[in-house]
């Protein structure tokens, strides 16, 4: 089964003090720190994903047809679907494609939440951790 296109909106309201945040447009995961939140903005949802691990790409997801509620996944990767092959990238997020997440826990283990296409990233660092200059470098 493949959960698809989300169906309502869950918008998360991440304007308040707290973490540093920095707009991109592309995340190498592998370059990320574990306990980052990733903030992913669609047309109809918005998506907390907060990495545990950024090798494995593995963390906890919230927002859009979760809700509230936070799941074990894995980012599996993106696809672009104005390739002509549909382009498949498995270590980035990126605006502009749809990110594919494996449900790793859980009643919905062993499925797939594909968001659509993705409109905006903000990166959100734990609260007491330092950025180094206003640029981080673990973002191309």
């Amino acid at each position: 089964m493949m959960i698809s296109n989300e169906l309502n909106t869950a918008h998360h309201n991440t304007d308040h003090a707290g973490p540093k945040k920095s707009a991109t447009g592309r995340l190498v995961m592998a370059h990320l720190r574990s306990t980052e939140v990733i903030v992913i903005e669609t047309k109809s949802s918005t998506y907390t994903f907060t990495l545990l691990d950024p090798v494995t790409r593995r963390g906890l997801l919230r927002g859009g047809l979760l809700g509230a509620g936070a799941l074990s996944v894995k980012m599996s990767g993106m696809i672009f679907k104005d390739t002509p092959e549909g382009q498949f990238e498995q270590t980035t997020l990126c605006c502009g494609g749809r990110a594919i997440f494996h449900i790793t826990s859980g009643s919905m283990q062993n499925n797939y939440l594909v968001t659509s296409i993705i409109l905006g990233l903000t990166r959100q660092q734990p609260a007491g951790r330092r950025s180094k200059g206003s640029e981080s470098p673990d973002v191309e």
